[in-house]
């Protein structure tokens, strides 16, 4: 493959998904528009990419795509040239990056749009450009890697083999792909081209097998690393983000307040409630009595008093009773009502 000597402006998203294992806090809500600290996740990725010299962004999209175009005027504030790409049928992580590339003569960053990560992007960068290499995967180490793809490579890192959920002892490696890459014009060239493709199962592997140079990067300072594509990893990222597990993140976020919580605008809580290590979106009430603690309150709920709420996460516009307890681990979607004194 040739290899342009241009630095790397560009970059894709990753957003045509479902958001599925999400549901039903994803009913109204597009996955890269929930938010994190009362920011919404796109946020984070326009943050990062920004700060790598990004220039110009393409939202690859299919699900509720309306929604996400809706939003992108709102999220201006970092300096990127975004648009939205909006696929007429789901085209695979391959098939999208395809279809979105900005200019196919240009080299290409494309990241997953469901990852929360404080990577320094632009040190990806310039090791991939010193590489020569025709695509730098990002990776990860894991201890149990039965659940992942992982990448072996050799003592120089290049990328020798793909293993998909690999059982016990058939792969020494523990590097699984971490949903980054920055990739030359080529790359693009070798993905078919009108139907669905997995850039992971088919198009990686399809450039090895042709003698394409592909590369590891491993960050010298493990970087923090989430998927919050599911309840409990999205609930995960919070805490993390209350905790000040992500480096950096008092720029887009304030520091939490004495009980370690974040409350959006016009926030009302009442004498007597306790909130603790929680997030609360804006506009939302917890009334005397109430204790919310480690949970996740969407914009405009509200919590009676003598109510108790740990680890539950809330969608938008929910109602929790007077003296209600629900179970840990609940997920109520938008403008759920439950009664006073509601058990499980």
């Amino acid at each position: 493959m040739s290899r342009p000597a241009a630095p790397i402006r560009d970059a894709i998203i990753l957003a045509g998904g479902f958001g599925t294992r999400l549901r039903p806090l994803t009913a109204r809500t597009p996955k890269p528009l929930l938010p994190l600290g009362n920011r919404p996740f796109l946020e984070t990725l326009f943050q990062r990419l920004a700060a790598a010299g990004i220039k110009r962004a393409a939202l690859s999209a299919h699900h509720q795509a309306a929604v996400l175009k809706a939003a992108l005027p709102k999220l201006k504030r970092f300096g990127l040239a975004v648009t939205l790409v909006r696929e007429s049928k789901p085209l695979g992580t391959g098939g999208a990056i395809r279809y979105a590339w900005p200019d196919p003569l240009a080299p290409c960053l494309a990241l997953n749009g469901d990852i929360l990560s404080d990577l320094d992007i632009g040190a990806l960068i310039k090791a991939h450009a010193a590489s020569g290499a025709d695509a730098t995967l990002w990776s990860i180490p894991v201890e149990d890697t039965a659940a992942f793809g992982v990448i072996e490579t050799d003592a120089r890192g290049r990328v020798t083999r793909f293993v998909e959920k690999p059982r016990p002892g058939e792969s020494p490696s523990r590097d699984i792909n971490a949903g980054l890459y920055a990739l030359q014009p080529g790359v693009r060239a070798a993905i078919a081209p009108g139907r669905a493709v997995s850039v992971e199962r088919e198009v990686f592997p399809g450039l090895l097998a042709q003698g394409a140079s592909l590369r590891l990067y491993r960050a010298p300072r493990r970087p923090y690393w989430s998927d919050i594509g599911t309840p409990a990893a999205y609930l995960q990222a919070h805490r993390d983000l209350l905790r000040g597990a992500l480096k950096g993140a008092r720029s887009l976020w304030p520091a939490p307040d004495r009980q370690g919580s974040l409350r959006g605008a016009a926030c009302r809580v009442a004498a007597g409630a306790v909130v603790r290590a929680s997030v609360l979106g804006p506009g939302c009430r917890v009334a005397a009595g109430a204790v919310v603690e480690d949970s996740v309150l969407g914009a405009g709920c509200a919590v009676g008093g003598g109510a108790v709420l740990r680890g539950l996460l809330l969608a938008p516009g929910c109602r929790i009773g007077a003296r209600c307890r629900p179970p840990a681990g609940a997920v109520l979607g938008p403008g759920t009502t439950l009664a006073d004194d509601c058990r499980f």
